[in-house]
């Protein structure tokens, strides 16, 4: 009887050292953190109010572009050409940036190509430089170029975290309001952004 007790003894300090390995697990997966949910595609910001004037950019014909020209703007008066605008920004090597704008400009809208790349003679890097005689000759004749642009306006506006594919087009309706965003050229989703910006019109 003796020996049963032992044996039984021992099955029981196994079971409560089952039980505490289990405990010390359960506690364990506690910690870890759960999975993140799967980010959604971001889309565009809503602005219930004008946006705010863009940086001053050089054009290729050397004046300061000014965005209350055209639209809009929080604090300024009335625009002086007041119409819709679309924001390419883009880098000359990019061919869809280039059918972007084109595109834009045969659908009746301001196109404003914004270059993110180095400019010749304009502070970028040795070697880095953009022809930009070039580049304007490569454009619609109606079309605005701007240089030395960032990627800061265009993440804000168009709701993407990183500038990854060129060219991110921003829809920006004659009262200030961010209408649409795009990233990369399709003509499907380019009519669709247009008639969205337009009214229909």
């Amino acid at each position: 009887m003796r020996r049963v007790g032992n044996i039984d003894s021992t099955k029981a300090g196994l079971r409560a050292l089952v039980a505490m390995s289990w405990c010390a697990v359960m506690l364990a997966c506690a910690a870890i953190p759960a999975p993140a949910s799967p980010v959604e595609a971001s889309e565009p910001p809503v602005h219930s109010e004008p946006v705010g004037e863009f940086p001053p950019l050089r054009s290729s014909e050397g004046d300061v572009f000014f965005l209350s020209d055209y639209v809009q703007v929080q604090g300024a008066p009335a625009p002086i050409h007041s119409t819709d605008v679309v924001f390419v920004f883009g880098a000359p090597w990019c061919e869809a940036c280039k059918e972007a704008t084109h595109f834009i400009a045969h659908a009746g809208i301001l196109p404003v190509y914004v270059n993110l790349s180095d400019v010749a003679g304009d502070g970028g890097a040795p070697g880095s430089g953009v022809d930009i005689a070039g580049l304007r000759s490569e454009l619609p004749t109606d079309a605005l170029l701007l240089l030395r642009g960032d990627t800061h306006l265009a993440r804000q506006w168009s709701g993407v975290s990183s500038v990854d594919v060129l060219p991110v087009c921003v829809f920006i309706a004659r009262d200030g309001r961010v209408a649409g965003a795009l990233e990369g050229f399709n003509e499907a989703a380019f009519d669709a952004a247009l008639t969205e910006l337009t009214g229909g019109q």
